[in-house]
């Protein structure tokens, strides 16, 4: 329970209310006593997706016809940015490939710079062929908001291999994960395209967000 206690007013209690109401839904608040009102800390849990590796199960076409080139795009549903990756050549079934050293960022993006206490997000695998289209006007580029990589390809020639799109809560996340540092692997299989993958993803709790609010003094601290 969260007791606002000492304000100067009743409108100083009615605002205080108000204002924890807003809050209740992202993060924990610890009311302590402050010279010019009251003040809340506020704690938002954070938390970063990484992918880390990829399987193919079956390649794309017949597997005596050679191998396949995958290259990925990462989704940030909530931000709008979306990230690709390296090709990698000579994919074959049964075949395990990693993304990078630690994980490469899925969201939020860019970067995975900073945590978020929701995660909204999508992948997409992409076999690349050779087009005379992409020779002449090259990739496309990517626009924020939009994610065209992701729904139509990163080049002319791609193929699509699968996609997949998860959105976790922050009630289904602190449940996962209830201390910082916590971390859970999980794998998905994107369809929707020719061959067959599962791509390995890992979510991490960060160092929660921390704010300190004054009510009643007129002004917001961050520690």
């Amino acid at each position: 329970m969260i007791a606002i206690r000492n304000t100067r007013s009743s409108l100083g209690k009615i605002a205080g209310a108000g204002l924890l109401v807003l809050l209740a839904g992202d993060a924990a608040t610890q009311p302590v006593r402050h010279d010019e009102g009251q003040v809340l800390t506020i704690t938002v849990p954070q938390f970063v997706v990484q992918a880390i590796s990829f399987t193919a199960l079956d390649e794309t076409g017949w597997d005596w016809t050679g191998s396949d080139e995958v290259h990925a795009v990462f989704v940030d549903i909530n931000s709008g940015h979306e990230d690709v990756t390296p090709i990698y050549d000579d994919v074959n079934a049964g075949e395990t490939r990693s993304f990078s050293d630690g994980g490469a960022c899925i969201a939020p993006q860019p970067g995975c710079s900073t945590g978020s206490s929701r995660l909204h997000f999508g992948v997409a695998l992409w076999e690349s062929d050779f087009s005379l289209t992409e020779w002449v006007t090259g990739c496309y580029a990517t626009v924020v908001g939009r994610h065209p990589l992701y729904d139509g390809g990163i080049c002319p020639g791609d193929d699509l291999i699968g996609r997949f799109e998860l959105n976790f809560s922050r009630i289904q996340l602190l449940g996962e994960m209830p201390e910082v540092g916590g971390s859970i692997e999980r794998k998905a299989q994107p369809l929707g395209g020719s061959g067959s993958y599962r791509v390995n993803y890992r979510i991490t709790r960060q160092p929660d967000l921390r704010k300190q609010i004054v009510i009643g003094g007129g002004r917001t601290r961050t520690p």
